[in-house]
């Protein structure tokens, strides 16, 4: 009984470890998106040509 108990501790915990691990990855490739997009928007505004002034 005590094994049984003692083994299903570890699991749960290997699942919540497994768990953080998969929420942390996903969140490093929400920030990686995050700064391709800012990346990207920054080329566009570099490459958009420049207003021109008349007097």
């Amino acid at each position: 009984m005590v094994v049984m108990v003692t083994l299903w501790k570890k699991k749960e915990k290997k699942e919540e470890e497994e768990e953080e691990e998969e929420e942390e990855e996903e969140e490093e490739e929400e920030e990686e998106e995050e700064e391709e997009e800012e990346e990207e928007e920054e080329e566009e505004e570099e490459d958009a040509p420049l207003p021109h002034f008349y007097i």
